[in-house]
């Protein structure tokens, strides 16, 4: 069960899994904006969509059906995955607002959101398996070997031209984002640094 956090190279990985899943990807009219975007869909959950977190699939599959599956996901720095939701295409901008950033920040669920069963943003990840963004090839592969899947390149999805995210900060918002994302900084050990990852 891969657990797709938004702005976390998922649809990379989701064109790969599409081989091996009964979900179905889907490129209808109101989510296709032109960059390689996708829904997924399953007729046998159709509340179950491409960013659905563990709680949602742990309230509709069987119990014995979902401990047996293997569980994983991605995490990514705060600081930059906040940029990237920030220039995200469905948001249609390109330019830099600071306010709209602020009031975005308190808007987006924290990736560990995503990764428990009690809806809670600040629970550790239920999950067996949480690969790093900054580290995805690697930690693909290792889930690749773990399932014993075909050795596939990922590909690379909607990357941006945006700047480096660094530069759209000032002291107080990395504070805010360190704030919001505490329990996955702790966990990580992410700081505000450099990103080197090629997936976006």
């Amino acid at each position: 069960m891969f657990i797709h956090i938004p702005k976390t190279a998922g649809n990379s990985i989701q064109n790969v899994l599409k081989y091996y899943s009964e979900d179905e990807i889907v490129c209808p009219t109101d989510l296709h904006d032109g960059v390689n975007r996708f829904g997924v869909i399953n007729k046998n959950f159709p509340n179950i969509n491409k960013h659905s977190s563990l709680l949602e699939y742990y309230k509709v599959l069987q119990p014995d059906v979902f401990h047996s599956l293997y569980k994983f996901a991605v995490i990514r720095n705060p600081w930059e995955i906040m940029i990237s939701f920030f220039f995200s295409p469905h948001r249609q901008t390109q330019t830099w607002n600071r306010d709209e950033f602020i009031d975005l920040l308190e808007k987006v669920p924290t990736m560990f959101y995503y990764l428990n069963t009690n809806g809670l943003p600040s629970s550790k990840p239920e999950v067996n398996f949480v690969m790093r963004f900054e580290s995805l090839e690697n930690d693909f592969r290792k889930v690749s070997q773990i399932l014993e899947l075909e050795n596939f390149q990922l590909p690379v999805r909607n990357k941006s031209n945006r700047e480096d995210y660094w530069k759209y900060y000032d002291s107080e918002l990395v504070d805010m984002v360190a704030h919001k994302y505490a329990a996955e900084i702790e966990y990580a050990g992410y700081s505000f640094c450099k990103p080197t990852n090629k997936f976006i």
